[in-house]
C-alpha cells in the first residue's frame, strides 16, 4: 500500500508546473542493479549508454565503510555483492528501489571507487546532475550511521491531544431553552521546535553532504523518525496518514531551491534582476543552511556544496566562483563573520581556502551582505586555482584578492575583549592603558574569524582596517581585520603590493565618530589579501 502511494505522489509530480518529470536518463558511470535481492552487484554503464530510471540514496556514513568499492574488490562487485558486506542502510535503500518497481540505485560508497582519487574527482563532479536526474531520492533521514537502516516502525511522536469544550444556550423548537456543547480536538503549539525532517534533530541535517543531495532532488522520500514524507517543489506530505506534524510549519522552512532551478535555464541569462535578487538570496540562505553542517574531512567543505554551486552557476554565466565567492557579488559578500554561539571557530590545518572566503574557516558563518549598496571598494582583480579542473567549483589551489581600499593601522587586543581602539592612542603603550582607556578609545566591534595565534599573545597586536561597506544612513561602515601575511608568503605581492591575511570582520557602532568619518576620507591604496 505505502509503495503504491509513493508511485502515485511520483506521477502526480508530473503534472506540476514547477517539478520536472521524471525522465528516463543516461545511467551514471556505476548504480548497483537490485533485480535480484539475494544477489545485488555493480552496473558499470561506461560503453553501453543506457537509459533508465533510478534511485539515489542520501544518508549518514557514521565512519567508514570498510566494504566500500575499490580498485581491489570492484570486479567481484560487478559479479555481485555479499549481502554481507551490505550495511543496514544500504539494503534497506535496495528494498525500497526493488519494491518500487525499479531496477538501478545509486549510493556513493558503493558506486564510486573510493580508493582512487581521479575516479573521486570525476563522479564528484557528476553529484548534481546524478541527484537532479534520479527519479526519486531517498532520504534516510532518521539514520545516525550507515549500520542502523531506516526500513523499521515509525516511533510515534508524543503530542497531547487538547479537547476545549464550552457550552451555549440553545432555543429548542418547543420553545424551551436547552444547551448546545461544542468540542475541539487540537494538538499545542510545541515549545520549542520539534523534531522535523528538516531540522537538527535529525541526523541527516547535520551532514554536510546531504544538503545538496537533498536540495538537488525534485523528488525526495524521507524516512524521518517520526513519519515518511514526500516532497518535491510543490508539496511536501506525509505517506499513508502517517502522524506528523507538518500542518504546523511553514512550507517555506523546508530547504529547497527556486523553481527555475529544475526549469530549462533563461535564453538570457542575468538579464532579470528580480530573478538574480531571488537567485542571490536563495545562495546566502544555502550557505546558512551549510556552513553548520559537519564533515568527516575537512578538506571537502568547498567540494560538498559544489553541486550546488554548479547549478547556481547555469543563471550566473558571466560571473566566476571564487572558492565560495560569486565574482558579481564582491566586494559585498566579503562581509561574512563567524557565528559560533559558544565558541570562536578554527582553521583547518592545511590550506583549503583563501582567508578572505568564508570557506578558509570551520564552522557557522553568517552572511551580512547581499549586495553592493555602499560600497567603499572595488576588486582590482581576483584569480582562484581549482585543483582539479574537473571540478571548477571544489577544491583550491591558492587565491588572491587585489583590493582598491582604504587601510589604516589600529591596535587589536589580544584578550576576549572584541573592540577597535582609536589610532591616535598608538604613540603610548596599550599594555599600560587602563580599562576606562579602552572604553574611551571603542569605534566599533571585531568579529574575529577564528582562534589565531596572535590572540594568545599578550597586549595587543597591531593589524590593519580595509574597508569594504558603509553604513547606507551613514552611522559606520563595515570593513576586513586584516594583518600582515607571514611564514612562507612575502609580505609584498607583486608591483609591491602589501600582502594581507584576514582575520576579522569590524563594523562601526557610533552614530557620530570622526576617527570613522577621517578614514573614510583618507586616500586609497592597492592591497592584496591571500
Amino acid at each position: 500500500m505505502t509503495y503504491n502511494l509513493i508511485q502515485k505522489r511520483v506521477d502526480e509530480c508530473s503534472h506540476h508546473e514547477h517539478c520536472p518529470p521524471p525522465q528516463c536518463v543516461y545511467l551514471p558511470t556505476r548504480v548497483i542493479d537490485c533485480a535480484v535481492l539475494e544477489r545485488p552487484r555493480v552496473f558499470v554503464n561506461q560503453g553501453i549508454g543506457l537509459h533508465e530510471h533510478y534511485v539515489a540514496l542520501s544518508y549518514v556514513w557514521g565512519g567508514g565503510q570498510p566494504n566500500c568499492t575499490t580498485t581491489e574488490n570492484l570486479d567481484s562487485y560487478i559479479e555481485g555483492i555479499p549481502l554481507t558486506n551490505i550495511p543496514k542502510t544500504i539494503m534497506d535503500a535496495i528494498m525500497v528501489t526493488h519494491k518500487l518497481g525499479l531496477r538501478y540505485l545509486w549510493v556513493d560508497s558503493f558506486c564510486i571507487v573510493q580508493d582512487s582519487e581521479d575516479d573521486k574527482a570525476r563522479e564528484i563532479a557528476q553529484i548534481a546532475q546524478i541527484f537532479r536526474n534520479a527519479y526519486v531520492t531517498i532520504v534516510a533521514a532518521c539514520a545516525e550511521t550507515v549500520r542502523d537502516g531506516f526500513l523499521h516502525d515509525r516511533r510515534p511522536a508524543v503530542r497531547e491531544l487538547i479537547v476545549d469544550e464550552t457550552s451555549l444556550p440553545f432555543h429548542c423548537p418547543d420553545g424551551n431553552i436547552g444547551t448546545m456543547h461544542l468540542r475541539r480536538r487540537r494538538y499545542p503549539p510545541p515549545r520549542h521546535r520539534e523534531p522535523q525532517p528538516w531540522c537538527p534533530a535529525e541526523p541527516i541535517n547535520e551532514r554536510a553532504w546531504c544538503l545538496e543531495e537533498r536540495v538537488l532532488s525534485p523528488r525526495r522520500l524521507i524516512y524521518a523518525t517520526h513519519t515518511l514524507l514526500y516532497e518535491c517543489q510543490a508539496i511536501h506530505d506525509n505517506i499513508n496518514g502517517i502522524p506528523n506534524f507538518v500542518q504546523l510549519c511553514d512550507f517555506r522552512e523546508v530547504p529547497r531551491l527556486p523553481d527555475r532551478i529544475f526549469l530549462p535555464p533563461p535564453a538570457t541569462p542575468d538579464s532579470d534582476p528580480l530573478a538574480d535578487n531571488e537567485m542571490a538570496t536563495a545562495w546566502y540562505k544555502m550557505l546558512s543552511l551549510y556552513t553548520p553542517r559537519t564533515l568527516m574531512h575537512s578538506r571537502d567543505r568547498l567540494v560538498a556544496l559544489s553541486g550546488i554551486a554548479e547549478q547556481f552557476h547555469r543563471f550566473w554565466l558571466h560571473s566566476r566562483y571564487f572558492a565560495g565567492q560569486w565574482e558579481h557579488q564582491l566586494p559585498g559578500a566579503l562581509l561574512w563573520k563567524s557565528s559560533g554561539a559558544e565558541e570562536c571557530c578554527s582553521r583547518p590545518d592545511g590550506y583549503r581556502a583563501p582567508s578572505w572566503s568564508w570557506a578558509s574557516i570551520d564552522g557557522e558563518v553568517n552572511l551580512l551582505s547581499c549586495g553592493n549598496d555602499g560600497i567603499l571598494c572595488s576588486i582590482i582583480h581576483c584569480d582562484v586555482t581549482p585543483a582539479r579542473p574537473v571540478n571548477p567549483f571544489g577544491a583550491v589551489k591558492v587565491g588572491g584578492s587585489l583590493v582598491l581600499d582604504t587601510v589604516l593601522a589600529v591596535w587589536y587586543p589580544a584578550s576576549e575583549r572584541e573592540s577597535l581602539f582609536v589610532a591616535a592612542h598608538a604613540q603610548s603603550d596599550p599594555s599600560k592603558w587602563p580599562d576606562s582607556y579602552y572604553m574611551q578609545g571603542c569605534i566599533g566591534l571585531v568579529h574575529r574569524d577564528a582562534v589565531e595565534p596572535v590572540s594568545e599573545e599578550s597586549g595587543c597586536v597591531r593589524v590593519s582596517l580595509a574597508f569594504v561597506r558603509q553604513v547606507l544612513d551613514g552611522t559606520g561602515a563595515f570593513g576586513l581585520v586584516l594583518i600582515p601575511a607571514t611564514g612562507q608568503i612575502t609580505n609584498t605581492g607583486e608591483n609591491n603590493y602589501p600582502v594581507f591575511r584576514r582575520v576579522g570582520l569590524f563594523e562601526s557602532q557610533l552614530r557620530y565618530n570622526p576617527i570613522i568619518e577621517k578614514w573614510l576620507n583618507g586616500g586609497h591604496q592597492h592591497i592584496k589579501i591571500i
